[in-house]
């Protein structure tokens, strides 16, 4: 399939917050290929941990960066989706 790369402009607190929900997600994939139990939960906070804290710290400014810039938010929301989406997407070679 033919690609272009795009240069977009992102809402950058939103993003940091999807950034966080993807290693996350990520992480307790992994850590759940063999059963998710209590014993995976300190491996998965070490690992992400700092990620979330930057991802809430940020929290309260993602409505004004909604009211500020529309578009960009939704871009940033539409690329944060499709980074959730790609954790459960089997990978092409």
């Amino acid at each position: 399939m033919p690609k272009v790369k795009l240069e977009v402009e992102a809402s950058k607190e939103l993003l940091e917050v999807g950034d966080a929900l993807v290693s996350l997600i990520k992480s307790i994939k992994e850590h759940s290929k063999d059963g998710f139990n209590a014993s995976d939960i300190p491996a998965v906070i070490t690992e992400n941990l700092q990620k979330v804290m930057n991802g809430v710290a940020g929290m309260e400014i993602i409505p004004e960066e909604y009211k500020q810039d529309h578009k960009a938010f939704a871009v940033t929301a539409g690329i944060v989706a499709a980074r959730v989406a790609g954790v459960f997407l089997p990978e092409h070679g």
